[in-house]
């Protein structure tokens, strides 16, 4: 059950490649047109945005996934540390395949929002509280192990316990799966851009994967097949950004993976942004061999 709902997570929300950063000097998305820019909040009390999200996954040849929710996101304070947010969902439309029924899973999100500090230096969310998730997703918990985990005479509440499915764990996965919902927006932030064309190579020589096969999780230790193998990766960037005389900007980033080992594997990447730092629209596509994911974020409205 575990692992189900956090690869659920991360196949769903989940980025799929760390972000690359060109080595430029740093300004402010807010600051006047110069050669570089770096994308940072400036947040006010009382923001307010909401967000389309959607989210289509095609295998070529075979089924696709499609999921849209809308994104309520609003400033409940700031200080010169951290931006405190909440965030809300609703108008789900989930077409999935998994086990456990996500739009069941989101909706837990839209009840009463998940509360947030954004961190104004490392532009990182640095502490959430899920502390209100924790019923209603351990409701959910037992209802799914009922109907897939256990016998008719077995007691879903003592199996559910048997499984160690506390409250610190069950919060613990409402913090995982909202760090994968929010994760396209806070990505944006602490990007450095060069002002027009710019390209870049990005090279891991030391890149290690470890490929474990665990299908069965009651299978013993020494059934379990670990493999490990060194990768010589190149992330081939070309990008262009443009900020306005008004703090508005724009950027698109194409990101093209060359190795041996991976077979067309690329990203597209492109975002605009007003003067407060806030999308107004995110763009991002992911080709991984036969499987292609597209996010999109669009503004629907705004209030200040």
């Amino acid at each position: 059950m575990k692992r189900l709902l956090l690869y659920v997570a991360a196949i769903m929300f989940g980025s799929f490649i760390g972000q690359a950063q060109p080595a430029v000097e740093l300004h402010d998305v807010t600051a006047a047109i110069t050669d570089s820019v770096r994308i940072v909040p400036n947040f006010a009390m009382g923001d307010m945005r909401s967000y389309r999200a959607t989210i289509k996954t095609v295998m070529e040849g075979s089924s696709s996934d499609f999921l849209s929710m809308d994104y309520h996101m609003k400033v409940e304070l700031v200080d010169r540390d951290h931006y405190g947010m909440s965030l809300t969902l609703d108008n789900i439309v989930c077409d999935q395949s998994a086990d456990l029924n996500m739009e069941q899973l989101l909706e837990l999100f839209g009840t009463e929002g998940v509360h947030f500090y954004f961190n104004r230096h490392s532009l990182k969310v640095d502490s959430i509280d899920c502390s209100n998730l924790v019923k209603p997703l351990t409701e959910l918990l037992i209802k799914v192990s009922s109907g897939i985990d256990q016998a008719p005479d077995e007691d879903s509440t003592q199996l559910l316990n048997d499984d160690g499915l506390d409250d610190r764990f069950i919060n613990g996965m409402a913090s995982k799966l909202f760090e994968g919902i929010i994760q396209t927006w806070a990505d944006q932030y602490g990007r450095t851009y060069a002002m027009g064309d710019s390209r870049w190579i990005e090279t891991d020589e030391d890149l290690e994967n470890t490929e474990v096969e665990d299908i069965d999780t009651d299978i013993q230790d020494e059934n379990v097949v670990v493999e490990e193998f060194e990768v010589s990766v190149q992330w081939v960037h070309q990008a262009f950004a443009h900020i306005n005389e008004d703090g508005t900007f724009f950027y698109r980033d194409t990101i093209s993976w060359e190795s041996l080992m991976l077979d067309n594997w690329s990203e597209h990447k492109e975002a605009s942004f007003d003067a407060k730092g806030w999308p107004v629209e995110i763009n991002n596509t992911t080709t991984m061999g036969d499987a292609t994911t597209t996010i999109h974020w669009q503004l629907i409205e705004e209030d200040d």
